[in-house]
């Protein structure tokens, strides 16, 4: 048997000893992204392409929420309130009300800043907390003080949360049930509990949304509502008659202790961020502005309910109602405004309870994603408010 050699056989390439560096540069792998590049693949045109399944080599960043969207959250948080009852506190505490609203919103500044502090600090003492997202407040408890306090706080924050979401639930019914009664000139009076159930109904799909980065669009439509409910507002009290002379009532005296009290309690009630703060601040591109954010949100507010509250004073004086709506004549811009009014609480305890159902839905171990559960965990408590405001007789401050 004969062997022959093939005469156009290359010989197999002997490893070069060369130096690294000597080496030719390999290039890079060249990686395609969802693009027209699709056509620079061999063998394949772009309408044989475009049939095959769309990959991403990376995850999509978070949408994180800027300095803008963090302001309107916080004017949707405070809602109507401010403008519906302050009128009527200044009123009763004299020029001593204005030094109370201010020291109120310096000590709600001061405190959403250092609440924002302690989040950035925990951060920089364990890099971990990040991962506890959903439940803040807690975390910070159980880095301070242990398991014990941080039960006790998440307590507290979902009882807090919850007692908040009830008197928006009961002001919406109470102003759909004034529309209709006053529409009918008292002839036809759909029930207060009825309108408290559609109020939920309204508001229970809004509930199943995530945290605040997925509401961008209904905090953007809750304050282009406010701008509305305002204008309409002052449309109102520039067009209602005046009752006596203006601003009287209003004295120099110091009110007394419990009148002060109970119109304390009232302001810190309308004006606390507290439950709301760190979740926006996570979901913060620059967590760091979460104080701005605080303070040009809480500025924003006080200005336009003083404002008014000014207007109010001048036209009623001391003849004022605890509820300002109900001093103001019926018209057709004042029924627009009550349904307005009753869609903005429905947005404000929508962005108001998302800390609490985060943190319901991590004892629960759910996703952050929309499920059946989350579905089913939030309407349940929706469920509970709207059984409790169905007890509540009416909400007159």
């Amino acid at each position: 048997m004969f062997f022959f050699r093939r005469q156009n056989a290359k010989p197999a390439p002997r490893p070069s000893r060369a130096p690294s560096f000597a080496l030719p540069k390999r290039r890079p792998p060249v990686q395609l992204t969802p693009s027209h590049q699709h056509d620079q693949l061999p063998f394949l045109r772009r309408s044989r392409f475009s049939a095959l399944p769309h990959f991403r080599a990376y995850e999509d960043e978070p949408e994180n929420l800027s300095l803008f969207i963090a302001i309107l959250y916080v004017v949707d948080l405070f809602g109507i309130f401010p403008f519906v009852t302050l009128p009527a506190l200044l009123v009763k505490l004299g020029y001593f009300g204005i030094l109370l609203v201010l020291s109120i919103i310096i000590l709600q500044i001061y405190t959403s800043f250092l609440l924002s502090q302690c989040w950035t600090m925990a951060e920089l003492l364990d890099p971990s907390i990040q991962q506890k997202r959903n439940y803040p407040y807690a975390a910070l408890a159980e880095l301070a003080y242990g398991p014990y306090m941080s039960l006790l706080v998440s307590v507290l924050l979902d009882l807090s949360i919850f007692a908040m979401a009830v008197p928006s639930v009961v002001m919406a019914a109470q102003n759909l049930e004034g529309v209709v009664l006053r529409m009918s000139a008292g002839q036809y009076n759909f029930s207060y509990c009825y309108w408290a159930i559609i109020v939920g109904l309204v508001i229970c799909p809004l509930m199943w949304l995530g945290s605040p980065k997925h509401m961008r669009g209904l905090a953007i439509i809750a304050v282009c509502v406010m701008i509305v409910i305002v204008a309409l507002l002052w449309f109102c009290l520039f067009a209602a008659p005046a009752i006596g002379t203006p601003f009287e009532g209003i004295s120099l005296e110091l009110p007394g202790f419990l009148t002060v009290l109970n119109s304390y309690s009232i302001l810190a009630f309308q004006f606390d961020i507290h439950p709301v703060l760190l979740t926006l601040q996570i979901d913060m591109k620059q967590k760091s502005q979460v104080s701005w954010a605080a303070l040009i949100g809480i500025a924003i507010t006080c200005s336009v309910a003083i404002f008014g509250s000014i207007i109010a004073a001048y036209k009623f004086g001391s003849m004022i109602a605890d509820n300002l709506l109900q001093s103001l004549p019926t018209s057709v811009p004042f029924y627009v405004m009550l349904i307005l009014m009753a869609l903005q609480l429905c947005f404000s305890v929508t962005v108001a309870s998302s800390a609490m159902f985060m943190q319901i839905e991590n004892y629960f171990k759910l996703p952050e994603s929309l499920s059946f559960k989350r579905m089913l965990i939030r309407s349940s408590v929706l469920a509970l408010e709207v059984l409790v405001a169905e007890f509540v007789p009416s909400v007159h401050t």
